[in-house]
């Protein structure tokens, strides 16, 4: 009996092997088609929101996809997944604002000036 309470306490402290890793940056080259695949099932807005991040990634509009990403991830409908890929996304577009500012580009700076004060 205290070999069955052992086994099931250990069960329940390691979540049976599902551990959930932290988001990690997606590439650049790589942000549509992670966008496309991870929004493929949504609908509506959330849609729209997707498919308006693959297009300004695409387009190299990347203060409007910042803004684009933030308004994903602020979707009470999406899946961990989808949730993950935002992530993603968002984290190597800060990355390239951040360069952006530090070589005197105004629109990056204001984007990531917004971000700072909504945050």
């Amino acid at each position: 009996m205290p070999l069955l309470i052992l086994l099931l306490v250990m069960l329940l402290a390691g979540g049976c092997g599902d551990t959930d890793q932290p988001p990690t940056a997606i590439s650049m080259d790589q942000i549509p088609a992670e966008l496309e695949k991870a929004f493929a099932p949504a609908k509506g807005d959330t849609k729209e929101l997707s498919g308006l991040a693959i297009t300004t990634v695409q387009n190299k509009e990347f203060s409007k996809t910042s803004m684009a990403l933030d308004a994903l991830a602020r979707r009470p409908d999406l899946s961990k997944t989808q949730s993950r890929t935002v992530t993603g996304a968002a984290m190597t577009i800060n990355v390239v604002l951040l360069q952006a500012e530090s070589k005197g580009d105004p629109q990056a700076a204001k984007t990531l000036e917004l971000r700072r004060m909504t945050k």
